[in-house]
């Protein structure tokens, strides 16, 4: 099969497998959002930001440092595995375990600090499958990850529907959840079983090799986590639990939006780093530049059609109690696009192994927007949270993108940029004098012009349609 091939055949089922998984999501989100109101999803949001916290500490960078050794030549991936696994599994405990006892020393309500109680199992099992995850990338094999997804997708949304209908409230809400990330584990362990065999294994060599991959990573990733979440967590603490709920349900909405970089990445960085680790740089450059390409021709139809259709989409989220958070799904999607680029030059820096090269940019980042976030959120709320997320992004964007030009001598091409943004004209014409139709039309009506338009253009080459369609390229085949 070839190469790009075989990555389409992925993504394709990913992005299959996602559509299902955020629809699913979509829909939990607004029986959440409608049964709890403005106030109580606020809370709800409140709950998830702080565990949050301590499920990214819980990470220690070990999601991308199993993908980045069980891809190197001559890898042990079974030994490798079950270290990682055996690691992840003592640091959640250790580290989830503090979360309710330093929420009890926190001014939070006793409602809130009850529901970091109970939450505290789904991120357990979370930070398990992010390093189970990281197997199938390697194996581009990530249907089976989609499966395990919609399958703790589907148990959240029957136990959410059987509690709304019998008057239960947000500590039986988040209990749901736990069974959803449960379900979600067990799928993938059992479906992990048949590639490699985990057990629980402390090998001390080991450990330190994945302490020294993994640290700069982990510590990249706080401080990314305070640019990116501290804003609800500030919101939670001096403004209104309506406004965290309004900013809350906005951000949901760039969350799922933030799975498809990240999704991709996970399929391309095994091959960006087998490329670079085999000074194959021609390939390197080109595969980063045609996921560039590929992230343009995603992010700019949901930037235009999310900043048009932003009233009616919160409402077709949460309710008309929602239409408020308009304003923020707005100025946050301008962040999501400083957000798929970021993702991109972050992941293919780790690629080069510049983890530790590029920690000042995460720190310099989280301290302006944590000095931002504490000035103005206080005082502004809403805008000025969002604004701040957005410096951050394209902070981090802009410089990663510069480092990673430096490294590899990446060179991009904006023929496709510029058919994808003329798509994105015509389309959103269209949109604009169609607005008064129900957004459950306007969407899909959007997207398939859209893929039309790109078709038209040709901003996706003949030969990536050729290679993924038809015969596959002898020069691109993928090693048996």
């Amino acid at each position: 099969m070839s190469l790009v091939r075989a990555v389409a055949k992925n993504t394709g089922i990913q992005i299959l497998g996602k559509g299902i998984s955020t629809l699913l999501g979509i829909i939990i989100v607004g029986i959440f959002a409608r049964y709890l109101g403005a106030a109580g999803f606020g809370i709800y949001t409140t709950v998830i930001t702080f565990l949050t916290f301590f499920g990214i500490i819980v990470d220690f960078g070990l999601t991308l440092t199993t993908v980045q050794m069980i891809s190197e030549p001559a890898a042990d991936e079974q030994k490798i595995v079950s270290n990682l696994f055996t690691l992840r599994t003592v640091s959640a405990v250790i580290f989830l375990a503090l979360a309710p006892i330093i929420a009890f020393f926190t001014p939070y309500s006793p409602e809130i600090k009850f529901g970091i109680i109970i939450a505290t199992a789904s991120f357990f099992f979370i930070a398990l499958n992010q390093v189970l995850t990281g197997i199938f990338q390697k194996h581009l094999a990530m249907t089976r990850v989609m499966i395990a997804e919609n399958v703790g997708r589907l148990i959240l949304l029957i136990f959410s529907v059987l509690i709304v209908k019998t008057g239960g409230g947000l500590s039986l809400l988040l209990a749901a959840i736990v069974l959803g990330a449960i379900g979600n584990f067990l799928t993938l362990w059992f479906s992990a079983r048949p590639l490699v065999k985990i057990k629980l294994e402390i090998d001390w060599p080991i450990w330190r090799k994945i302490f020294s991959r993994s640290w700069p990573m982990a510590v990249s990733i706080i401080f990314n986590l305070i640019y990116l979440r501290a804003d609800t967590l500030i919101m939670s603490l001096t403004r209104s639990a309506t406004e965290v709920g309004l900013y809350g349900a906005a951000y949901r909405v760039i969350d799922i939006a933030l799975m498809i970089p990240v999704m991709m990445m996970g399929i391309i960085v095994p091959l960006l780093t087998a490329a670079w680790a085999a000074n194959q740089h021609d390939i390197f450059r080109s595969r980063v530049a045609r996921t560039f390409d590929a992230f343009i021709i995603i992010i700019l139809p949901i930037v235009a059609g999310g900043v048009l259709l932003a009233e009616p989409i919160m409402a077709l989220v949460g309710g008309p109690e929602f239409f408020a958070a308009d304003t923020a799904l707005r100025i946050l999607l301008i962040a999501l696009f400083g957000a798929f680029i970021s993702t991109l030059f972050g992941h293919t820096i780790v690629a080069l192994k510049l983890q530790r090269a590029v920690i000042w940019i995460y720190g310099l980042d989280a301290a302006i927007s944590l000095t931002a976030y504490l000035l103005l959120i206080p005082r502004f709320g809403i805008p000025a949270g969002a604004w701040v997320t957005v410096f951050s992004e394209w902070f981090a964007a802009i410089i990663l993108g510069a480092i990673v030009w430096r490294a590899s001598h990446l060179h991009l091409r904006f023929g496709v940029a510029f058919k994808s943004l003329g798509a994105v004209i015509l389309m959103s014409a269209i949109l604009f004098f169609a607005r008064a139709w129900p957004v459950w039309i306007l969407i899909p009506l959007g997207a398939a012009i859209y893929a039309a338009l790109i078709i038209g253009f040709r901003a996706v080459p003949k030969e990536t349609l050729r290679q993924i369609f038809q015969t596959p390229l002898a020069s691109d085949r993928l090693p048996d």
